[in-house]
This record gives structure tokens, sequence and C-alpha cells, in this order.
């Protein structure tokens, strides 16, 4: 299951001077289990209950213009095929650890010494250009939520 298809990525990555070293099936794959983690900060519901992923959508304003219920948008398929490219060499959704250790290796202020080992530095990685993209299709993050709209 996909926004984008296989000839799609293949396109995008081409444009971009990007030789994919994995399989493009895969890739889209990992890019849709990343947009799908996003599913409590799209806006609007389900267009069906039913779907299988969270697009397409109702209700959803994007400068204050109704969209269509019955299309993915571009920009949510153009973030698919950006994530496809960044998982071909980044984990996209790292399992980090509780006892992750960060990257210091020795710090003492007075009486008190703290020392990291290798390991994680306990942080997913962040994609500021595909949540640009995103913005428009995303609620704000944590409290309670509530659409407004001006007639």
């Amino acid at each position: 299951m996909s926004y984008a298809t296989v000839a799609e990525l293949e396109q995008y990555a081409y444009a971009r001077g990007v030789a994919l070293s994995k399989c493009s099936d895969v890739l889209l794959t990992l890019a849709m289990d990343y947009l799908e983690s996003l599913e409590g900060r799209w806006k609007g519901q389900r267009t069906n209950d039913a779907q299988l992923l969270a697009w397409p959508r109702q209700k959803v304003y994007v400068n204050e213009v109704l969209i269509s219920d019955a299309l993915v948008p571009q920009a949510i398929k153009n973030a698919q095929l950006q994530l496809a490219v960044y998982a071909d060499t980044v984990e996209l959704m790292p399992i980090i650890g509780v006892n992750a250790v960060g990257s210091v290796t020795s710090k003492s202020v007075g009486d008190v010494s703290v020392g990291y080992g290798a390991g994680s530095n306990n942080k997913a990685p962040l994609f500021p250009a595909v949540m640009r993209g995103l913005a428009a299709y995303l609620g704000p993050m944590g409290g309670s939520n509530f659409n407004v709209t001006r007639y």
C-alpha cells in the first residue's frame, strides 16, 4: 500500500541525481510507515473508517479552502517520495532504547563527574523539509485540538 508508485519514486530520485541502492517497494513501505505514524496529527478524519491508510481525509482545510476528500494531496505523495529517498540511507524510525546514552564521554564539575559511553545519542532523525511540506495538513502538537472555520 502506498500513495506513490515505484515509477514515481524512481523518477523522483533520478531527477535529483540519486541512485537508490535498496528495493523501491521497500523504501516506499518504510516511508509509508513513517507517514502513518503521524495519524494523530493529520487534520480532518479518514474518509472511510475501513480504509487502510490515513489518506484521503475529509474536513481538511488548507489556506481556508476545503480540499477534496476523494484525493490524496500531492504534498502527501511528495513527502512519501522524499522519505523513501531518505530511507535508502537513514533509519526513518529507529528504536530508541530507554538506557541509551549520549555522546558525552566525560564531564566533571566540582565533585560531580559524568561519563557516557559509546552508543546512541537517543534521538530520532528529524526531517524538516518533509515536515514543512506537510505543515498545512498537520494539526498542532499536543493539547486540545479543534477546527475553526470562517464563513
